[in-house]
């Protein structure tokens, strides 16, 4: 997948957020309409690092997975981000959707991320974020 461009809105424009983003934009001609698919914005480094610690953190307290990343796969799955495929036979295999940066807007990881700490409190009886909370 080619590197998204990051721009900053100033009020009136989207402007090229660092110079390698310019260069890019450069390749298109002056007035030139362009159509941008999806805006998002970026995911917070901060959000990001405070989930995957409280993932490491419950799963050291509970031993309810072997791994935090096996806790994350079953968050998804148990809190309904997956997508479907349909095997030869007919039967659906459930294959867990992507949170990466450029799959997941901070918006809907901060969903994703409420959604996962009511599950671990409906099912271990402990919310996810507690830990990161109290420190």
């Amino acid at each position: 997948m080619a590197e998204p461009f990051i721009f900053d809105w100033d009020g009136r424009a989207l402007v090229p957020a660092t110079p390698f983003d310019f260069e890019r934009c450069q390749l298109f001609k002056v007035g030139q309409r362009l159509k941008a698919d999806r805006l998002v914005k970026p995911r917070s480094l901060p959000s990001q690092r405070k989930y995957w610690v409280s993932l490491s953190e419950f799963v050291a307290a509970t031993e309810c997975v072997p791994t935090s990343s096996h806790l994350h796969n079953l968050i998804k799955m148990k809190t309904g981000y997956v997508t479907p495929a349909a095997m030869p036979d007919g039967s659906l295999y459930w294959i867990p959707d992507s949170t990466a940066f450029d799959k997941m807007g901070q918006s809907e990881f901060n969903e994703f991320v409420s959604k996962a700490d009511k599950w671990c409190l409906e099912t271990f009886g402990a919310p996810l974020l507690a830990a990161q909370e109290a420190a």
